[in-house]
């Protein structure tokens, strides 16, 4: 019980990875970047395909993240030894003593939105049948305190033995393993290419801002400006070229960071 304790069951769990915080922050702001610098630059036909696209990417974004992070890659051999509802979303702070406001809040939130289609392991009976690894088959973990699959190996981080563990993603705040490789490479996937899609869309507001083409750069621009948002919420050219360049400066090594990973995996 004590060992099942300490066990992380998902990325949710508190405490939560300030780089995977950092990339919720930046989640954020790039829809927000984009929608407020990019989309009403665009020309009106190429502003409706471009703002269906990458809505489509970033829901799509953000459902495969929040399943991936939630789910379970636990060695079943571990989970088959371990008491009903062992795991709990909230990580007790102490014997005895109640969960702050904002943590209590935060696992009524992921109860509500996430637990509902999490990946839970299916807990191994006590019964042997032909799917249960033989003895040969299994090593034991002395910090699990059973024997686990030989290709599993112990996550230090989440305090548990993940089967076929790839690595312990920063990012998710979760371990990938062979039961959430495939949510995990979808996950990558889509992630590249929305931020391949906002690239593009940024790099060609950028240049219609920086171009004085009466038909295709900054005065047709500012006029669509003017229809779609009125004279007086317009800003000036060097604020939307300021924002759409920091839009371009954040998306390019997160571009490149995700592509390696899509790359290597």
């Amino acid at each position: 019980e004590a060992v099942a304790s300490r066990m992380r069951r998902n990325g949710f769990q508190w405490p939560l990875d300030p780089q995977q915080v950092s990339s919720w922050v930046l989640f954020v702001a790039f829809v927000a970047l984009t929608a407020a610098a990019v989309v009403p630059i665009l020309p009106s036909r190429g502003a409706w395909a471009f703002a269906a696209v990458y809505a489509s990417l970033a829901l799509a974004t953000l459902l495969v993240a929040a399943h991936t992070t939630a789910s379970n890659a636990i060695d079943e051999c571990v989970l088959g030894t371990l008491e009903p509802n062992t795991f709990t979303l909230a990580t007790p702070a102490g014997a005895g003593r109640e969960a702050r406001p904002s943590r209590r809040i935060f696992s009524l939130w992921i109860d509500a939105t996430v637990k509902p289609w999490a990946a839970a392991p299916t807990p191994v009976p006590s019964a042997p049948t032909p799917d249960q690894p033989s003895s040969e088959e299994l090593s034991y973990c002395y910090l699990c305190q059973v024997g686990v699959k030989r290709r599993s190996k112990h996550c230090k981080t989440c305090r548990k033995c993940v089967d076929q563990f790839d690595h312990h993603c920063v990012w998710l705040n979760n371990c990938v393993g062979v039961r959430n490789y495939p949510a995990f490479i979808v996950t990558i996937s889509v992630a590249c290419a929305l931020l391949t899609a906002q690239l593009g869309g940024a790099l060609a507001a950028l240049g219609i801002a920086a171009s004085n083409d009466r038909v295709s750069g900054w005065p047709a621009a500012l006029a669509r400006l003017e229809r779609r948002l009125g004279p007086a919420a317009v800003g000036s050219r060097t604020a939307h070229v300021s924002l759409i360049a920091v839009l371009v400066l954040l998306s390019v090594p997160t571009w490149l960071l995700v592509a390696q990973l899509c790359a290597f995996h």
